[in-house]
């Protein structure tokens, strides 16, 4: 928990400025892999423990993030205007189902509907 605050902390520090509409979707083969700034070059940012993938949608100033472990059941997210961690349990094959938000909006990205709710 304290790991996918502090990841969304750090990407909505990162991700400030960026263009509009942005996806980030890491691949399963991308699963353990570093956050790193572009100014200063190099600077680590944050990064995902072994088999853990990380996706997001973003704005300039909103994002909304998704993880997942890849033997893992459910998902986790989040967005900048929740205060929620919100979960969901896919069916089939859940790497082939993960995808980034649809929206950087909580309310609209982590629908009932859609099979997410607070822990």
């Amino acid at each position: 928990m304290k790991k996918i605050i502090a990841i969304t902390i750090f990407l909505s520090l990162a991700l400030a400025g960026t263009s509009f509409g942005a996806t980030l979707l890491a691949a399963a083969a991308d699963a353990g892999k570093e956050l790193q700034a572009t100014a200063p070059v190099n600077t680590l940012i944050g990064k995902t423990s072994k088999g853990v993938r990380l996706s997001a949608t973003y704005e300039s100033t909103a994002f909304a993030m998704v993880t997942v472990h890849v033997n893992g059941s459910k998902y986790y997210g989040t967005a900048y205007d929740s205060t929620a961690i919100m979960v969901s349990s896919p069916a089939g094959d859940i790497n082939a189902a993960f995808a980034a938000p649809s929206t950087s909006v909580g309310a609209t990205a982590f629908t009932a509907g859609d099979g997410w709710s607070a822990l």
